[in-house]
């Protein structure tokens, strides 16, 4: 009885392992998932030109098996990295197909911020009338502090890049005290830099250094290495303007060390020559 009983045990046991081998296989989804996550954190480590890879490859697997919330998210996805590469009709591409998609899978608030996307990257690529278009296809009144935040530092930046307005200041100096009180430490950052480029455009190199330093104490706690690529190349030439080479040397050796695989390290001399197109 003993021997039949484990006879009939390692039977089950094989019946179970063997009877329906497609019950443990990941959703048809999945393998876009598993190239949608390597990509993020490529594009974290400033690796954004293999994340660009990986999230075509996401988006790919997205539209094969038609899923079109996925779709939109990669073409979102896709747009940022171009965006961070300074790839702005690429970008604007990316984000005004991705509207387009959240539009139709009724995803209202993922199509509101793929629009304001859509809009800083025309607004970049010099082409404001598009660029207000898109933010008015956008903007709403934030029912949210996120959504508030997010389109005062849009709306701040059209301002500056249409006519180098100091209205912008008002716009990012209340987007960076909302991203700090919601421990966005990315969009502080950004607000910084916007800030003090505003002020050394005006001649304030003192304050655009403190806000330097600032972004820099922001940037500690993203871990962006892009982040902080861009905070020190701004600090060698806002240092440079202001009469400290020797501190604007020190960045710029800083900025070579850390320049994520990505990016490319602008000419030394175009840094330190203290052109006002710089702070655009």
């Amino acid at each position: 009885m003993k021997a039949l009983w484990l006879s009939t045990m390692l039977i089950a046991a094989f019946a179970f392992s063997c009877a329906n081998p497609l019950k443990n296989k990941p959703p048809y989804w999945y393998d876009g998932y598993v190239y949608g996550t390597r990509a993020y954190e490529l594009f974290v480590e400033g690796k954004i030109a293999t994340a660009l890879e990986f999230y075509r490859r996401a988006l790919s697997r997205a539209k094969s098996h038609d899923i079109p919330e996925q779709v939109a998210l990669y073409e979102f996805n896709i747009g940022r990295s171009f965006y961070e590469l300074g790839k702005y009709d690429s970008a604007t591409a990316c984000f005004c197909e991705a509207h387009r998609y959240f539009i139709l899978s009724k995803k209202d608030n993922e199509a509101r911020q793929a629009a304001g996307y859509a809009a800083l990257s025309l607004s970049a690529g010099r082409n404001q009338d598009s660029a207000f278009t898109w933010y008015r296809k956008g903007v709403i009144t934030p029912r949210k502090t996120e959504e508030k935040t997010f389109w005062l530092m849009v709306h701040g930046h059209l301002i500056w890049a249409r006519d180098h307005s100091k209205e912008a200041l008002a716009y990012f100096n209340e987007a960076n005290e909302l991203y700090v009180k919601q421990h966005s430490w990315h969009g502080a950052v950004q607000m910084c830099l916007a800030q003090s480029r505003v002020y050394a455009y005006y001649g304030d190199f003192d304050e655009a250094c403190r806000l330097i330093s600032q972004a820099l104490i922001y940037g500690d706690k993203t871990g962006l290495r892009f982040d902080r690529f861009r905070v020190l190349l701004t600090a060698v030439t806002v240092y440079a303007c202001n009469g400290d080479k020797p501190k604007a040397e020190w960045f710029f050796d800083r900025a070579r060390q850390c320049i994520p695989d990505s990016l490319t390290l602008p000419p030394r001399d175009s840094l330190f020559g203290c052109n006002k197109k710089l702070f655009d």
